[in-house]
């Protein structure tokens, strides 16, 4: 990724948002969760990213994203009812890069100072 595209502040090193695209197969029949990764250049472990789907579909939510690897952008979709497929769209990324974290997300600061 590129180097910063917004002012962070506190303890951010950047920012970014991204539009990638994303495709993938049906879902696992709903009620039910599915997991999928997509390939996004740049990510790293600790990167925290919110994901955006651009267009409605009235069976299939987002309800968790992770980033499992380098490069790896998890995905986990929830299908309500049938199998539904996510539309082939691009997505908006909010990635956030901190300045400070040496192992996992627990380094992070508990509490905000005036």
């Amino acid at each position: 990724m590129p180097g910063s595209s917004d002012l962070p502040t506190g303890n951010c090193m950047f920012i970014m948002l991204l539009s990638v695209p994303i495709s993938t197969a049906a879902l696992a029949t709903g009620p039910s969760t599915t997991e999928r990764t997509f390939t996004v250049p740049g990510l790293l472990p600790n990167d925290h990213v919110i994901v955006t789907k651009p267009t409605f579909q009235n069976t299939i939510g987002i309800v968790g994203v992770r980033v499992s690897a380098a490069d790896t952008l998890a995905i986990n979709f929830l299908a309500t009812a049938g199998t539904p497929t996510p539309t082939v769209e691009n997505y908006i990324l909010k990635v956030t890069r901190y300045e400070n974290i040496s192992v996992g997300i627990g380094t992070l600061p508990t509490t905000l100072s005036p």
